[in-house]
């Protein structure tokens, strides 16, 4: 195990070691190795080896609409629940963890559309969903962010969604975009990545199973934790919150579907993913050091420290978090998207704006920087928040990094009620401080912004350049030919042309956009209008030798125009001079009868 997490950074020390056993001895078989040591030597002699081994850990079976009944209750009963609940419309989120090469996530997608048709098809665009679809497995992602399956897929989806939803490429269908574009695919590792959050749907089917309890137990509260209240959670057949009976309740109707409960804070586990807070535990043999029979004044102060300290997090000068102490989860939450371990970004609203002001007067200072009473309101409950910061110096070291500690405190009833502590006044100019932070924050993203579209100009004044060079390139390969070219679109008219084209067509600058047949011309070919028409609809290209009024001849080919992408958009129509041809042809020809 230590291999693995050392070669790629995952700890599978936490999976069922059943199934562990399991996988490796598939490999000892595989290499004909008797015993677990000459298995260790040959992993450490064979790096492939070890990333091999990772791949089998990781469990891929995954296909589309398994479980039926799960699918067909949540089309049919929950989802439509979810869209009564939210008449005027609403912008759902969804995690799928463990996604493997995507199967779960895009039945997921078409179960949401198909539930939002059959509410209201005229107006289904109120509702959307944006499923984030992680796992750890970084191949299978990018085979699931390509969206591309085989025939088997025929077995598991009806022909009707193989209609709606797939696109037949080659041997397999392809998701279609629309589907596709719900969807976003990430690497995430679901047991040291913190989660998503503020979630209406949480599918984890059959994950569960391979994991100790343990981490089971670990698992379900933070799933209670990322859920928005009456959010859903969707379990294989195998899998069940276990004895978190308050945190969810099952679905009617449906075994396999939880809705999130409120419960209270001291319920839900204290554990939170994070690598850097897993580096920065003490061992299992640490703790178990830790006994009555050592040092009881050591032990008292771990416990007073443990139960009496507020919560505090320890942070670079750059607001990057080093080390979490305590519970933060009432003044810190993940933001949602890409893992973001910056305060600032983590800050709750409320608190954000005079925590950015804290830490910016600390780091100028380099000293110690209070604020106390902070208003601040969590869910219904008002609490009153004291905020310090503390310079923390290593020795040998130029630099700082910042103690941030958090004391929290409920609004006194007097404060509350009293006329004589109205905490309006407090309320406003708290208010008024955040909305300066905010309109301060404002005008750095607007300069930040001018900069980018400075920048995008620049780009794009680049790409014109390159665009006017291509077309002055085209424009004098054109002219070098010495043959009239004429470029119509699909209905006839006038895209571009040649020089030489003036020598047929009065044409003028002015006439780009105008119907072809409203141009006079020396070309004595009525049938023109005809032979284009029948080109566009048979997609062939006609070719024939037309006389001028002025005794000319031209050979003028009309063939189909094709863009890059093999779409065809309108005719090009070419005429080549073979007057001086048909003139020998014209001399040649009485010589031949006379010579019979």
């Amino acid at each position: 195990m230590s291999l693995l997490q050392r070669h790629t950074g995952n700890n599978f020390t936490e999976y069922k070691m059943s199934t562990v056993l399991r996988r490796i001895e598939r490999r000892m078989k595989l290499h004909q190795l008797d015993s677990m040591e000459s298995y260790v030597a040959y992993l450490r002699d064979n790096a492939a080896e070890v990333q091999l081994l990772f791949r089998v850990m990781l469990i891929g079976v995954t296909s589309f609409f398994r479980d039926p009944t799960v699918w067909e209750h949540l089309c049919s009963e929950t989802i439509p629940a979810l869209l009564a609940a939210n008449p005027e419309g609403a912008a759902f989120k969804a995690w799928v963890p463990a996604c493997s090469t995507g199967e779960g996530a895009y039945t997921l997608a078409m179960v949401f559309d198909e539930a939002v048709t059959r509410a209201n098809a005229r107006e289904t665009g109120r509702y959307s969903l944006q499923i984030f679809a992680t796992d750890l497995h970084g191949d299978a992602i990018d085979k699931a962010r390509q969206g591309l399956f085989g025939r088997g897929v025929e077995d598991t989806v009806t022909h009707e969604r193989l209609v709606r939803y797939f696109l037949a490429d080659g041997a397999g269908y392809r998701i279609r975009k629309e589907l596709r574009n719900m969807i976003i695919f990430a690497q995430q590792n679901i047991i040291s990545d913190p989660p998503f959050t503020k979630l209406d749907i949480l599918s984890c089917r059959n994950l569960l199973i391979y994991f100790n309890p343990k981490l089971q137990e670990q698992l379900i509260p933070l799933f209670h934790y990322a859920l928005k209240p009456e959010g859903l959670l969707v379990l294989g057949s195998a899998d069940t919150p276990g004895s978190y009976n308050e945190l969810f309740m099952p679905v009617p109707g449906c075994g396999r579907i939880y809705r999130r409960l409120d419960a209270s804070t001291q319920r839900v586990a204290n554990y939170f993913p994070t690598k850097i807070a897993k580096a920065a535990q003490p061992s299992s043999i640490e703790v178990a050091t830790m006994t009555m029979n050592g040092n009881i004044q050591t032990q008292v102060e771990h416990l007073l420290l443990k139960a009496h300290t507020p919560a505090a997090v320890m942070i670079n000068s750059d607001g990057d978090i080093l080390y979490i102490h305590g519970r933060t989860g009432t003044f810190l939450e993940p933001a949602t998207g890409r893992a973001n371990w910056n305060i600032h970004a983590m800050a709750r609203d409320g608190l954000r704006y005079e925590l950015a002001d804290l830490i910016e007067r600390a780091n100028r200072s380099e000293s110690t920087e209070t604020v106390r009473e902070l208003l601040f309101k969590d869910g219904a409950s008002s609490l009153l928040v004291d905020m310090t910061v503390d310079v923390v110096r290593e020795d040998g070291h130029s630099g700082h990094n910042l103690l941030v500690t958090f004391d929290a405190s409920a609004m006194p009833a007097r404060k509350r009620g009293s006329r004589g502590a109205d905490p309006r006044p407090q309320e406003l100019e708290q208010q008024l401080t955040m909305a300066r932070l905010e309109l301060q924050a404002v005008r750095e993203e607007m300069q930040t912004s001018r900069e980018e579209l400075k920048a995008a100009n620049e780009e794009l004044q680049s790409k014109v350049d390159d665009l006017s060079l291509v077309n002055s390139d085209m424009k004098n390969l054109l002219n070098s030919t010495d043959i009239a070219v004429i470029f119509l679109d699909s209905q006839m008219n006038i895209r571009r042309y040649t020089n030489q084209a003036t020598q047929l067509y009065k044409l003028i600058a002015t006439d780009l956009n105008r119907p072809l047949s409203d141009i006079a011309n020396d070309l004595v070919y009525p049938a023109m209008e005809d032979d284009a028409a029948e080109v566009l609809r048979s997609l062939v290209f006609c070719e024939r030798q037309i006389p001028t009024r002025d005794g000319r001849w031209f050979m003028v080919r009309i063939m189909p125009y094709r863009t890059v992408n093999n779409v065809i958009d309108g005719l090009v129509l070419t005429f080549v001079n073979v007057t001086e041809l048909k003139l020998l042809e014209a001399r040649l020809t009485p010589e031949g009868g006379s010579n019979k």
